[in-house]
């Protein structure tokens, strides 16, 4: 009887433990081929998020752009609230060029697919049931 309660409290002790998952799959649409880089930063909280500070940022990825669909795998993510800004930078120089009043120049994206640029619509919760996000790229039209 002690071995089974022995051999019981060490499985709960498991689950309460906190593992990463197997990963996160983001999948990037509506990219122009062979044309620049794309950058993506994830966060996990507000701070940074909404003002953009990309040395906030939980995760920064920048990779060359060969298809009009892009995946990214993150492997090893711990379960929880992450929001993430992608946008198409055709120069590779890391920074989001803008036209008049602050217009931008090139296709951008956030989590949900959301087009606000606040954290609280484009956060997700991440764990082994969502383990996926789809981002369409949107240029902004007037």
């Amino acid at each position: 009887m002690k071995k089974l309660l022995l051999v019981f409290l060490l499985l709960s002790a498991n689950t309460l433990i906190a593992e990463p998952n197997s990963g996160l799959t983001i999948v990037i649409n509506k990219l122009i081929p062979k044309l620049g880089c794309l950058n993506l930063a994830m966060y996990k909280d507000v701070s940074g998020y909404n003002d953009g500070n990309i040395n906030k940022a939980y995760i920064v990825l920048k990779q060359k752009v060969e298809k009009s669909t892009m995946k990214i795998f993150i492997p090893d993510l711990i379960r929880g609230n992450y929001g993430v800004k992608t946008f198409q930078d055709k120069d590779c120089t890391g920074r989001m060029k803008k036209g008049w009043f602050g217009v931008p120049k090139y296709a951008y994206g956030f989590s949900n697919n959301t087009r606000s640029r606040t954290f609280i619509n484009a956060s997700f919760q991440y764990d082994k049931n969502h383990n996926k996000q789809i981002i369409n790229l949107k240029k902004f039209s007037i």
